[in-house]
């Protein structure tokens, strides 16, 4: 939204100028592109942990045009290199990050591995949150509690011990963090993980 925001308000203050001088709206446009640039380079490869390459690119048009716009005498010059900055950049992220952030906030390919592996009549316990894509992938299989809510693993443990009794397995979902207190455990399988959740069978 920053982008389009900087686009209005640099069209706006030509506007009410008459002109289509340097300003102080200048100004803050090139700071502001500057750091949406450093920004998105910072979270890319820190956060979003997406390679160095398509990060660079990805916050390289906001860089360029906050340079550019650092020379430009002209407001309009700005607004334009806001714009292209704009179009490059989601060009970019489209073709080399939108995969992976896409994968890493779905659980389909995690549900759909479980199911190669002969699990998918299994239950799941899946994460509380905003995220739904597990209730959503495995449909009618999640374990509900009776406020409706998704019942995780780590509030469960009488259910996972009763389907263990049962010599019944259950899928459930751990976040990526969490995932060392299953590693190496006996009646615990790691079926996967997608960089932000894990998918571990307990049996």
């Amino acid at each position: 939204m920053l982008p389009a925001a900087l686009i209005l308000i640099s069209s706006e203050r030509a506007s009410l100028a008459g002109e289509a001088s340097r300003s102080l709206a200048h100004d803050c446009n090139w700071t502001a592109l500057v750091l949406v640039g450093a920004g998105g380079l910072f979270y890319g490869i820190r956060v979003a942990h997406l390679s160095v390459l398509c990060t660079s690119l990805a916050a390289a048009p906001f860089i360029v045009a906050g340079a550019f716009t650092i020379v430009s005498l002209r407001i309009d010059w700005a607004v334009s290199a806001i714009a292209c900055s704009v179009l490059l950049g989601v060009v970019v992220v489209l073709n080399c990050a939108a995969v992976d952030l896409t994968r890493r906030e779905s659980t389909r390919e995690l549900l759909r591995l479980a199911d190669s592996r002969g699990y998918s009549g299994l239950r799941v316990l899946a994460l509380p949150g905003d995220d739904r894509s597990a209730e959503f992938y495995a449909s009618g299989r999640v374990i509900y509690g009776q406020n409706g809510e998704v019942q995780p693993v780590y509030d469960v443990p009488q259910i996972v011990a009763e389907a263990r009794k049962r010599n019944e397995r259950v899928l459930a979902f751990v976040t990526i963090q969490d995932l060392y207190l299953y590693r190496s455990r006996p009646g615990v399988e790691i079926i996967g993980d997608n960089g932000k959740l894990a998918l571990v069978c307990l049996y």
